[in-house]
């Protein structure tokens, strides 16, 4: 990456914005962007510099095709979440390095020419899957929630979102890849949820599960119980290692790798420095990722919720 692209890109496009750097009103263009051109709708990022640091976390080459309207909305999405000011921006980009981590150590991105179809159950705003269908157009991808998020009118025509409430879809489907990130918890009937989603599953298929961590001890703490109900509406205050393990083997898969997420560093630490930055954020970019992506690392399964709030699995249907 030219790690002078982005300010360059940014003073060249906004010409007014070049002027009151070069009369001192700004300290740069990021400066400039973090105040002003956010709000007005302006890009400070581009694909070359967001979608590069994507395509190393996918494993992948950058020649993968890639539409101008993916191009637009992978931009777009990667530079809302990585623009420093907000711990949920950082836990956003960790969710997204999180999945892009398990589709490389499964080598599906090697495969973007072939029809390879993907389900994410829980999406929520849908930016993970915008980002999938946008980066690989040959993938189907199908993004199911409660409701259709406010992303579905802007997005590339292989990204399907539904109207579905996983309790009431029990039909066996033959999807390459199913992912489900922070939803499985939100359910108070899960193992009916788990058993419906690993239905969805082809054979040699596989699954990429991310939900909050907890001990057995820590999931009878009534304090913490409450404190999960209250705070987020979790019916569980969170799963343990054994309790995937066991929820894969009785529905017919076969774990393969688990690992911690949300650790308390290096993401608090990384994100006090990240806000304290007053110039060129996207300079850095790879370096912030690469830090980030320590948090993720598998086979590093938590003991308790001071190493981690979050575990994550990929298994396998054979």
């Amino acid at each position: 990456m030219d790690i002078s692209a982005p300010e360059r890109d940014y003073l060249e496009r906004y010409p007014d914005v070049e002027a009151a750097v070069r009369q001192g009103a700004f300290a740069s263009g990021f400066e400039h962007y973090a105040h002003h051109g956010s709000k007005e709708g302006r890009s400070y990022v581009s694909f070359r510099d967001s979608g590069n640091v994507l395509d190393e976390i996918l494993g992948i080459d950058g020649n993968i095709p890639l539409t101008p309207k993916g191009e637009k909305i992978i931009s777009r999405i990667i530079e809302g979440y990585l623009v420093p000011g907000s711990e949920l921006k950082m836990l956003d980009t960790l969710r997204l390095l999180g999945l892009a981590d398990a589709l490389k150590t499964i080598g599906l991105p090697s495969r973007h020419d072939e029809n390879i179809r993907l389900l994410s159950v829980g999406c929520g705003a849908g930016k993970h899957e915008a980002v999938l269908a946008g980066r690989f157009p040959g993938w189907k991808v199908v993004a199911t929630d409660l409701s259709i998020p406010a992303i579905g009118a802007e997005t590339t025509d292989n990204l399907e979102f539904r109207r579905a409430d996983i309790l009431e879809w029990p039909e066996n489907q033959d999807f390459d890849f199913v992912y489900s990130i922070e939803c499985l918890e939100h359910i108070k009937e899960y193992p009916l949820a788990f058993r419906h989603i690993a239905g969805k599953i082809r054979q040699g298929g596989w699954l990429y599960l991310s939900v909050p961590f907890a001990n057995p001890a820590e999931q009878a703490n009534e304090q913490l119980q409450k404190d999960e109900w209250e705070n987020n509406r979790h019916y569980v205050p969170g799963f343990s290692n054994a309790d995937l393990n066991g929820l894969c083997r009785a529905n017919g898969l076969t774990p393969f790798k688990t690992s911690a997420i949300f650790s308390p560093e290096p993401r608090i630490s990384l994100n006090r420095m990240v806000n304290a930055l007053k110039w060129d954020y996207f300079s850095i970019l790879p370096h912030l990722v690469a830090i980030l992506a320590l948090d993720f690392q598998w086979d590093r399964v938590p003991a308790n919720r001071n190493e981690a709030v979050g575990i994550r699995m990929l298994a396998q249907k054979c």
